[in-house]
């Protein structure tokens, strides 16, 4: 017996074996992406959904990635010319050849998307990110089904990063991996990892050539694995009938660190994520999908700061692991968010010609510049620090934007906050995206650009928690490696690189930020105002679609408590370009007797936190802290303030309680047993109502909707409450107006 021990039969597979994904949508055209386990030219023809009207179709060539896959992606012209608005439209595949079961979508052989919205208002968005096959609960991505039928049908799904775990992959699932690896992609790499490990076995050898993540037993190392990992997160025809028994494992196969309950544990949650892939699939034919990696499609803490690329571009093993990961990823994502820049011997058509099968790895020297691997990390630094790679043009760029040119109607940017990292100090955090790139990927607006909303979507949030970043990440930073073990790469933890983003933010006036990574989903918003001109920008986080964990149960459930303590408060801040020297010599000394200071500002004071700030270029100080010292004449000046769900509860037991103690005779004086016994019942009420308004921890998607003049932004987290398909569905809403 054997975890994973009967090997696929390719010509017994249907022709399709992922996709078909509808990828850029523009008012003119649409591209469909589709993996095939046979070399077979594919059509897609295109027409309005009722079938009247003309029809377009396009055929494109499929390339080989693999000894049995291959992956093609279908640009077809709208018909008449151009999308209608809000129209409906279906499209069809076909291949010379096809007979009835190469392709079957949960029964819809022809998908249906809408044509873009005429205005923003009318232009809705899906938003998720982190979805991990082993994690608790179901998947929140099934959630954008019957949003997909219902009258308000969104326009465009955001994937915004983690969209698979290569770094975390439970044992069960890694058995399938490899074995899709062996049967159906066939390149062998053993010549740089050797003889690959024992299930969950990887953990050590990962870590000698440069991986940090403590989860990485069954990191996927090969290109194989990486590939068959995504065949496997977007479709179920290469799932096995059953999920193996723990018994089933061979003597060593399974490292003796797992035992049954753990892997028990991770198939239950196996089970549930591959029975809702049909659904999963279907979502991903109807809605057209944009998206951008995060760290956990290469692996966790991917180019984390300066001392982890030395260690892990410095290693043969290390180099082909990132490789063969951002190629996945070029093939599986980047190809669809940029479908008209391959072409013309661009740098892509040039890395998708040399990613054809041949045998042999793909990767080599070109390959890895092409990707963007660093050639040589400098060390020691220079001085003033180095940029991780330059955007300029010989290699990817992993960022896209779109807008009135491609028929939408507001800016899209999408920010590579991976790959052009600036290096600062060796042990110090990168900053998340250097001042040139980030000139490159959002410029500052020119003329009246700025008059058009933008919405970003930046990964990481831009506006996080303040606890978790400036007090629990940095403090257990300070242990031995413990940057990567907090993930200490916050926007907030280099400032300089932080300020600027908050003034691209500031120039482009109206800013959406869309944003995963963490774990939990809430909302922010930021005021900015510099030279007399007030800018506003929103922080939706939607994260994650499958990952509930211990922590971001205990975040859901104390949410409401935190910001009752004042550990989540409104905060506002004074930014100077630079302070004079009478200046930082006022905060080598205590706050001048009378002053009073929130209790984090006081312990910022008392760590020497301030004084440091002071030192900085720019100098940044909470409006606390600047009243206290009486440092006057900020340069600018913002606020973050945290938006929750504050509607009301719906008609039941919680609202007649809450309802009982708003009448005559409260508040009262005196004992009065009734009175107390309703107001306790009244407070008991409101916080169960509470849980999960400020801090969403469960599995998730956003829909995001503007309505204008004034523009107000909503976001609304279809919260799954349970495991089975059957549990409820509860929606925490959010708005902020963004004027």
């Amino acid at each position: 017996m054997a975890l994973d021990g009967v090997a696929i039969v390719p010509a017994g597979l249907p022709v399709v074996l992922a996709g078909p994904v509808v990828r850029k949508l523009t008012d003119t055209a649409v591209s469909v992406w589709v993996a095939l386990r046979a070399a077979t030219d594919l059509t897609v023809s295109v027409q309005l959904a009722d079938g009247t009207g003309p029809t377009t179709t396009a055929t494109a060539t499929p390339t080989r990635i693999g000894q049995h896959v291959w992956a093609v992606l279908v640009t077809v012209a709208a018909p008449g010319g151009a999308f209608g608005a809000g129209a409906l439209y279906g499209y069809t595949l076909n291949a010379p050849g096809w007979v009835a079961g190469d392709f079957a979508l949960a029964g819809q052989n022809k998908p249906t998307f809408l044509g873009l919205p005429a205005s923003l208002a009318g232009f809705r968005i899906l938003h998720a990110s982190c979805r991990r096959p082993h994690g608790n609960r179901r998947d929140g991505l099934v959630q954008a089904l019957p949003e997909l039928e219902g009258p308000s049908r969104p326009a465009v799904l955001f994937l915004s990063g983690d969209q698979i775990y290569a770094d975390d992959v439970a044992t069960a699932l890694m058995a399938r991996i490899r074995r899709v690896a062996t049967d159906m992609i066939g390149i062998d790499e053993t010549g740089v990892f050797g003889a690959l490990p024992s299930l969950a076995g990887r953990q050590a050898a990962g870590e000698a050539f440069g991986l940090t993540s403590g989860a990485a037993g069954n990191h996927l190392w090969t290109f194989g694995e990486f590939v068959a990992h995504y065949l496997l997160a977007w479709s179920d025809v290469l799932w096995p009938a059953n999920l193996p028994a723990f018994a089933s494992a061979d003597p060593g196969e399974i490292d003796a660190a797992l035992d049954q309950a753990g892997f028990d544990a991770e198939v239950f949650n196996l089970q549930r994520y591959r029975d809702a892939l049909p659904e999963v699939r279907k979502v991903l034919a109807n809605i057209p999908v944009f998206m951008i990696f995060d760290d956990h499609e290469v692996t966790d803490d991917f180019n984390l700061n300066h001392r982890w690329c030395k260690q892990i571009y410095g290693a043969a093993q290390g180099r082909r692991t990132i490789a063969n990961g951002l190629l996945a990823y070029f093939l599986f994502q980047h190809w669809g968010n940029v479908p008209g820049q391959f072409g013309g011997g661009s740098v892509e058509q040039l890395t998708l010609t040399a990613a054809t099968f041949s045998g042999n790895s793909p990767i080599d020297a070109t390959m890895e510049l092409r990707l963007g691997l660093p050639v040589v990390v400098p060390d020691p630094l220079p001085a003033a620090g180095a940029p991780m790679r330059l955007l300029d043009g010989t290699s990817l760029r992993y960022d896209h934007s779109h807008g009135a040119a491609d028929g939408y109607p507001c800016n899209l940017v999408f920010l590579d906050e991976r790959t052009v990292r600036f290096w600062g100090e060796d042990d110090k955090p990168a900053g998340r995206i250097g001042t040139a790139a980030l000139n490159q990927m959002w410029p500052a607006p020119v003329g009246t650009q700025a008059d058009t909303p933008t919405v970003v979507v930046a990964p990481a949030p831009m506006l996080g928690l303040h606890l978790i970043e400036h007090v629990l990440q940095p403090a257990g930073s300070l242990l031995p490696d413990g940057d990567s073990g907090v993930d200490f790469e916050a926007w907030t933890s280099w400032r300089a690189s932080y300020e600027n983003v908050l003034t691209r933010i500031a120039a482009w006036k109206q800013v959406v930020l869309l944003s995963g990574d963490v774990h939990f989903g809430y909302a922010k918003d930021l005021s900015y105002t510099v030279g007399g001109t007030t800018s506003r920008a929103v922080n939706f986080v939607s994260s994650g679609a499958k990952y509930t964990s211990g922590l971001t149960l205990t975040l859901h459930l104390l949410g409401d408590a935190m910001m009752k303590l004042g550990l989540i408060r409104d905060r506002t801040f004074h930014g100077h370009a630079a302070l004079t020297p009478a200046q930082r010599t006022l905060l080598q000394s205590p706050p001048p007797n009378g002053s009073t200071l929130p209790y984090d500002d006081m312990v910022d004071v008392l760590l020497g936190r301030v004084l440091r700030a002071g030192q900085e270029t720019p100098a940044v100080l909470s409006q606390e802290v600047a009243q206290a010292y009486a440092i006057a004449g900020p340069d600018w000046q913002y606020s973050i303030k945290h938006v929750d769900d504050e509607t009301a509860a719906p008609p039941g037991p919680e609202a007649t309680a809450m309802a009982s103690v708003s009448g005559a005779g409260f508040p009262w004086t005196g004992w009065d047993r009734t009175k107390s016994v309703a107001m306790i019942r009244a407070l008991r009420a409101s916080d169960l109502h509470r849980i999960g308004r400020v801090l969403v921890g469960l599995p998730q998607l956003a829909r995001i909707s503007f309505s204008t003049g004034p523009l107000v932004v909503s976001q609304d987290l279809l919260v799954s409450t349970g495991d089975d398909p059957g549990d409820d569905v509860i929606t925490t809403s959010t708005s902020v107006d963004l004027g």
